[in-house]
């Protein structure tokens, strides 16, 4: 009988969030997907440690990729994988003083930050807004970090103001003061869009934000630093095959790059603030107006030209027999899909689709 290859094992995930509602982590476990399509792996993925770690044991692998966790459980994951003798791959996340093995994807943060101190400084910001920093999220800390050093060595002035458990009143308390500042930083793409929502002439107050969100093609007026979350999940299976097929490396390191994209000809619209609300802790998508950019980035991040024509249509008003017609698809798959992308954007109905897609002023052009 022919013996099973490594490549023959499965690739246990331990996945924090099954929900998948942070835009990014989506995109990052789309990454581990498409990767272990292309070397016909099959993906296994659990909240479970103990489900995972059964897995790595029953089909004799020797590492796992973990998904979303935080900065606290990370040493705690690294001692317990290696009880197990199990090696952990980190995805946007490099445990601080643990002596046991790990291996990880990074974003080059110092890479990004560079490219979005350029671009304040190319033009000409003396005074800028860091808005929306969480002091208690690794990433945002690795983040705040290299901007902290950009801002120094170009000797801007900065303001931050930090997410410590409100955002809304963090936005609000930068909105009291944005005429003081040639260029706001926003820690993440979704705050760049609340922040353009604001505005009635975004391009005037030079907005700028990180992860380069689908969103950003519908929604524009600010500029970002593009980071590749699908990267960081491809090259977590890279990693992952290098570590069962040659079983005497040790641990990896890799970082992946970013771009900077330049969005114009913004599209605002009016949003009200409403009144902040009291939180014990740091919940960033437990406010609401996050949530509903949250579900519209995961609707267009898994929509293709197909969803998006139906959509088009829908907006407009066509029926069903409309679409038919102009789409070259059947009436039970328009309906499979619109039902797909209900579901990716953690709505109620069709009704509730289209309400979501016409408050963000979505209408996929012609």
């Amino acid at each position: 009988m022919k013996q099973p290859s490594p490549f023959d094992q499965q690739v246990p995930v331990l996945l924090e969030n099954m929900f998948l509602v942070n835009p990014q982590l989506n995109s990052i476990v789309k990454g581990v997907q498409s990767m272990a399509r292309r070397r016909k792996l099959t993906v296994r993925m659990s909240s479970s440690f103990d489900e995972v770690a059964a897995w790595c044991r029953r089909g004799k692998v020797r590492a796992a990729i973990v998904l979303s966790c935080s900065k606290a459980e990370a040493a705690s994951l690294c001692r317990r994988f290696y009880e197990h003798r199990v090696h952990p791959v980190f995805t946007n996340m490099q445990p601080e003083g643990c002596g046991y093995p790990y291996s990880c994807v990074m974003q080059d943060y110092r890479d990004a930050c560079d490219r979005i101190i350029g671009e304040v400084v190319s033009r000409g910001a003396e005074k800028i807004a860091y808005v929306g920093h969480n002091p208690d999220s690794y990433t945002d800390s690795l983040r705040f970090g290299e901007l902290r050093r950009g801002v120094q060595e170009h000797r801007l002035q900065c303001d931050v103001y930090e997410n410590t458990g409100d955002l809304r009143a963090c936005i609000d308390a930068f909105l009291r003061r944005a005429d003081e500042y040639g260029a706001v930083i926003c820690a993440n793409d979704i705050i760049a869009v609340l922040l353009v929502r604001r505005f009635d002439d975004p391009e005037s107050h030079n907005i700028m934000g990180f992860g380069g969100m689908v969103i950003g093609e519908q929604i524009r007026g600010f500029t970002t630093a593009v980071l590749d979350y699908f990267g960081v999940g491809s090259h977590a299976v890279e990693i992952f095959s290098l570590l069962v097929k040659e079983q005497d490396i040790g641990n990896i390191t890799m970082t992946v790059t970013s771009r900077l994209a330049h969005e114009t000809a913004a599209r605002p619209r009016a949003v009200g603030r409403g009144s902040p609300s009291e939180r014990k802790r740091i919940d960033f998508y437990g406010d609401g107006e996050v949530q509903r950019t949250s579900s519209l980035e995961n609707l267009l991040l898994n929509c293709d030209d197909v969803d998006r024509g139906i959509l088009r249509c829908l907006l407009r008003g066509d029926h069903y027999s409309t679409i038919e017609e102009n789409n070259y698809i059947s009436l039970n798959t328009i309906k499979y899909r619109i039902g797909k992308m209900i579901k990716n954007a953690e709505v109620a109905d069709k009704a509730a689709l289209l309400d979501l897609l016409r408050s963000f002023d979505i209408d996929f052009g012609e």
